[in-house]
């Protein structure tokens, strides 16, 4: 299996981006959040298992020393 940086991944920056709405803390977003609390989990999760789905490659975030 072939491996790729942790900036390459997908599933990684999918929950980096929910990571900053939600530490954001703007007033609309945290109502609206807080409206939508299943709906948005339930998405994000959605989004995960289809990013794993088509995920070919491991993350590696270091140099394998086995190799030169």
């Amino acid at each position: 299996m072939d491996s790729k940086k942790p900036w390459l991944s997908k599933t990684l920056w999918v929950n980096a981006v929910v990571a900053v709405a939600a530490l954001a803390g703007q007033d609309w977003l945290v109502g609206w959040l807080k409206a939508n609390d299943m709906v948005v989990l339930a998405v994000v999760a959605g989004v995960n298992i289809l990013l794993r789905l088509v995920t070919k490659d491991k993350i590696q975030i270091q140099e394998d020393p086995g190799k030169i």
